[in-house]
């Protein structure tokens, strides 16, 4: 039960094991008893968004997306051991409208890696979201 901390942690640091950056995230959570406390809290109280990521990995159905005529921008860590950074670039290689942003060194957790840089980048693209077109172009934060 994820009512119990260790178990928690014991669970995340399992699921995340292939990712270095993930595991810093997990470390710096659980050596502060109140972020802990607060990340258990989260998990507890989110099972709709637990079971879509689940989904989302099991059997994704992106589909719908093909309807879609606005920008669609994945911010990925490019060391997230679950969902690989070569399967979101497939993905968007198949959307027109799609762009990928690597966050270099990030796995799972971007803000884990360097939060004012993932900020930065979902603030630039939101202010340029009114420019005409659709930028293929990755980025990557270095």
């Amino acid at each position: 039960s994820f009512h119990d901390l260790d178990n928690l942690k014991r669970f995340f640091e399992h699921v995340h094991r292939g990712s270095e950056s993930d595991q810093r995230v997990l470390q710096e959570i659980f050596s502060d008893e109140n972020a802990a406390r607060a990340f258990q809290y989260r998990i507890i109280h989110s099972a709709p968004s637990l079971l879509h990521d689940i989904h989302h990995i099991a059997k994704p159905d992106w589909t719908p997306l093909l309807q879609c005529r606005l920008p669609i921008h994945f911010i990925h860590g490019d060391q997230d051991a679950l969902n690989y950074i070569e399967d979101i670039d497939e993905l968007a290689s198949r959307l027109e409208q799609a762009s990928v942003h690597r966050i270099k060194g990030a796995g799972t957790w971007l803000l884990g890696k360097d939060p004012t840089r993932t900020f930065e980048l979902v603030t630039e693209i939101i202010g340029t979201s009114g420019a005409a077109g659709s930028s293929r172009t990755a980025h990557s934060n270095e």
